[in-house]
């Protein structure tokens, strides 16, 4: 019965071809893509391969023509590829491009929105409308707030958690209502 080891290259004899070919790959590659890691990509994808169907390497004799033809072959499926990937890409964003009233209906939607939010931050108490000010329009922390304030740092989290429930309340409605009527 035969080994199979001895239909296959070596684990050792796969990586002396890489290792004494990597160059030659890299600088034919690069000659063809003009892209580093691209090259460098299609260098490691050719060598996946290869150690797949290493048993059918056994017999070859120029390994320098192999690589550069298998490079060459290789090189052009990847760019190819990516060519069609960056075409079927531009196709669909331009197909997607919102038209101009698509635009106004949503900036107004927005501005609709954030009228609603201010709104209802008006509507809070006057110690949560501080608290939800602070803390998400000028950016402060917890403990900022307590310092200028005169507060706990409990008391200023009770007062923001309080105030987002709040708010979510009246605008969970406020959109129910305005699903329910649209």
């Amino acid at each position: 019965m035969r080994d199979t080891n001895e239909s296959k290259l070596s684990p050792s004899q796969f990586e002396q071809v890489f290792r004494s070919n990597y160059r030659l790959l890299f600088h034919y590659g690069y000659q063809i893509s003009n892209d580093r890691e691209l090259t460098k990509d299609v260098i490691q994808i050719l060598f996946l391969e290869f150690w797949d169907k290493r048993d059918r390497l056994v017999g070859v004799e120029n390994w320098e023509a192999y690589l550069r033809r298998s490079m060459h072959r290789k090189m052009i499926e990847v760019l190819k590829k990516e060519a069609r990937q960056y075409k079927n890409q531009v196709n669909t964003e331009a197909e997607f491009q919102p038209s101009y009233e698509a635009i106004l209906i949503k900036v107004q939607s927005e501005e609709k929105a954030k009228e609603r939010l201010e709104n209802a931050i008006k509507d809070l108490p006057e110690a949560q409308r501080e608290a939800i000010d602070l803390r998400f329009k000028e950016g402060l922390s917890y403990d900022e707030m307590a310092a200028l304030t005169g507060k706990t740092k409990q008391t200023i989290y009770n007062q923001i958690f309080s105030a987002i429930q709040k708010l979510k309340d009246t605008l969970t409605f406020i959109l129910f209502y305005f699903f329910e009527n649209f």
